[in-house]
């Protein structure tokens, strides 16, 4: 019926699927005990990976200028200034926009502040013949609101530290991508 080459070719297969299985089970529970240890790899590996994803997209466009007989080195400078003069270019457009619109955000705080305080008392008024019992819902659910814009802008006050390490990440980029 069977001969034993198939039977030994069944189970060592059927072997290898459970030990594949048991290895992304292990890897799946033991996963918060050795996230630390891939955090920092990606950390450490992440800049080369983009550099050399951007190296390999690049390539067929230094080759298309090397063909005119320009150093490949020329070529990624090339490339470089027009890249980050486009970039320079849409920043000096956009950054102005940004910062009146901040400015802006500043002046109006104060006022849009009253207006929510408004906004929450004449809500009390309207509602003033519905029972506590609806008035307190509201006050839990405006505490809970309050609690969340709270912690969105702690999160955005913590993200200016990784802003910082995006700047070093995005110098270290061109650098690497101009070597490979």
């Amino acid at each position: 019926m069977f001969n034993s080459r198939q039977s030994l070719n069944f189970l060592y297969f059927l072997l290898i699927g459970i030990l594949l299985f048991l290895f992304f089970y292990l890897m799946i529970k033991l996963f918060p005990f050795y996230k630390a240890v891939f955090l920092l790899f990606w950390h450490v590996a992440a800049p080369f990976v983009i550099s050399c994803l951007i190296a390999y997209l690049l390539y067929p466009v230094v080759q298309a200028i090397h063909k005119y007989h320009i150093p490949k080195g020329v070529a990624v400078l090339i490339i470089y200034l027009l890249f980050f003069g486009l970039t320079a270019y849409f920043i000096y457009r956009i950054y102005p926009m940004v910062v009146v619109q901040v400015r802006d955000l500043n002046e109006q705080f104060p006022q849009l502040m009253k207006m929510y305080e408004k906004m929450i008392y004449q809500f009390y008024e309207y509602t003033s013949f519905l029972p506590e019992n609806v008035h307190d819902k509201f006050d839990q659910f405006l505490l809970r609101m309050e609690n969340t814009l709270d912690q969105l802008l702690e999160r955005l006050m913590s993200g200016f530290t990784k802003v910082f390490d995006l700047i070093i990440f995005l110098t270290v980029i061109p650098v690497l991508v101009f070597y490979f």
